[in-house]
């Protein structure tokens, strides 16, 4: 017969089961945990058929040559530096006295287009730069686009414009509208700055619709003495220019290739951090754990004394979450993440050079992706871009372009029928063998008659409201002719 446990044995025997019962539980979540961070349910992307991702390895200043359009932006800066141009107050002045009231109203201030001019014409080594910059056959950027390039690239676009100002002044349409067509070409040679921010002001791409294309609209519409055989002419060297463009997924692939040249030492474990975190963790709940006393006497003596704020052990929510994050990466597999970053990078890349011109949209991680399917992973790919961006600015700046483009075809059929054109198809073929798709909607340009000018528009994307089912009209682009 089973001798009877006294009481004490009882409880010793149920604290027992329920360490056993807690331990095992333990065990069973860490394994679960463990299992689900390493090795995870739903399958890494795959990559597209027919793309692979080959990175292109960052280029440094030291590696760009003469045959790159970036080494005479660095050039530029140099210049400036070496002759202390960069510190005269006349260059600053004319540096932000910008073509932008130029642009806008018709006539740039005499006096800021007259320092413009005599500040240019006293450096004649801009011309030169100038030239070399638009007929580098590379346009490759470092890796990184400091503030002195980016002022630098600025600049040496700012040229053409003062010279097409001068050009209009003196009333020469036909070498005001050559000097924009340079300026196009620079721009063409240093559109792969749309991979980087921070280059445009808070207007972003807008400051090439204000300072570049409409000057061009208003001169092709407005301006004297432009014959039909000079528009042909122009228009042919305005059509080259996009020839200089470099491929969309080259630039994307360039922008990979940098982030993930840092991004993938940060999905390895710091350790050391972590330890840095608890120890300053246990610092800050030792400090606030003397002060408990004295805050306990100035409650029951009455005194209304400010000790601060006494967190405790909430001192530890950082360091557990960077633990957290690191025991995620640690059980994380680098083949995984190598092998869900080409498929993630290959689909993206098949978008980019799809005709569509919708991209479609990345879904959000799941519950069990988050805290069960390898959440280190789906993090890291959150992280990568998808290209949108890059090729919504591409859509953009090809938009701008286009309408100067159509612009002129308009003008150049007023001049042979004396109006405007009733639609677009009326320039096809006599002007333009084909009508330029909008490259924002993939449709067409919006065109109007309005009064005695016209209004060309890029329809852009229709999207749904965020509040309602109804698709309203997102993001139209209007270029109007300035010619009332």
């Amino acid at each position: 017969m089973a001798r009877a446990l006294t009481p004490r044995e009882r409880r010793w025997r149920s604290v027992r089961r329920w360490l056993a019962w807690v331990g095992g539980t333990t065990i069973a979540v860490a394994v679960v945990l463990f299992a689900g961070w390493r090795y995870g349910l739903k399958p890494v992307p795959e990559p597209a058929a027919g793309v692979p991702f080959e990175r292109i390895a960052p280029v440094n200043w030291s590696a760009v040559s003469a045959d790159n359009c970036w080494f005479w932006a660095r050039e530029v800066d140099r210049f400036l530096r070496s002759t202390r141009l960069d510190r005269q107050r006349q260059f600053q002045e004319m540096y932000l006295a910008t073509v932008d009231s130029w642009a806008r109203s018709g006539a740039r201030a005499g006096t800021a287009q007259q320092e413009a001019e005599q500040w240019f014409a006293e450096h004649p080594e801009f011309e030169e730069f100038f030239h070399r910059a638009a007929s580098a056959t590379g346009n490759q950027p470092p890796s990184h686009l400091g503030s002195a390039e980016t002022r630098a690239m600025q600049l040496l676009t700012h040229l053409p414009l003062v010279k097409a100002a001068t050009r209009e002044r003196t009333g020469e349409t036909v070498a005001a509208l050559e000097q924009l067509v340079d300026a196009w070409r620079l721009q063409a040679r240093f559109v792969p700055h749309l991979e980087f921010s921070g280059v445009f002001d808070e207007r972003g791409l807008s400051e090439i619709e204000h300072k570049l294309a409409r000057p061009w609209r208003r001169l092709a519409t407005t301006g004297a003495n432009l014959s039909v055989d000079e528009g042909r002419r122009l228009l042919v060297r305005l059509s080259e220019v996009t020839g200089a463009l470099p491929d969309l997924s080259v630039s994307y692939r360039r922008v990979i290739s940098t982030r993930l040249a840092s991004h993938q030492r940060n999905q390895r474990p710091d350790w050391a951090r972590v330890r840095r975190a608890f120890s300053q963790a246990v610092t800050l709940a030792i400090q606030d754990l003397v002060q408990i006393p004295p805050v306990i006497w100035a409650r029951l003596s009455g005194y209304r004394v400010n000790f601060g704020n006494v967190e405790g052990i909430g001192h530890f929510a950082r360091p557990v979450n960077l633990l957290w994050d690191a025991l995620q990466k640690a059980a994380l597999r680098p083949e995984d993440l190598e092998s869900a970053i080409n498929g993630t990078v290959s689909q993206a890349l098949a978008r980019l050079q799809s005709s569509g011109s919708v991209e479609e949209a990345a879904k959000a991680p799941g519950f069990w992706q988050r805290w069960l399917d390898r959440p280190a992973l789906w993090r890291a790919l959150a992280i990568l871009p998808d290209g949108s961006d890059l090729r919504r600015s591409r859509q953009q700046w090809l938009a701008y372009f286009e309408s100067c483009r159509l612009a002129l075809a308009l003008r150049i059929y007023r001049e042979q029928h004396g109006d405007w054109p009733e639609e677009l198809g009326q320039l096809v073929p006599e002007i333009l063998t084909s009508l330029p798709e909008d490259p924002r909607s993939g449709g067409a340009f919006g065109y109007g008659r309005t009064g005695t000018g016209w209004q060309l528009w890029s329809p852009g994307l229709p999207r749904k409201s965020d509040d309602s089912e109804v698709y309203e009209d997102a993001g139209r682009l209007d270029f109007p002719a300035t010619a009332e």
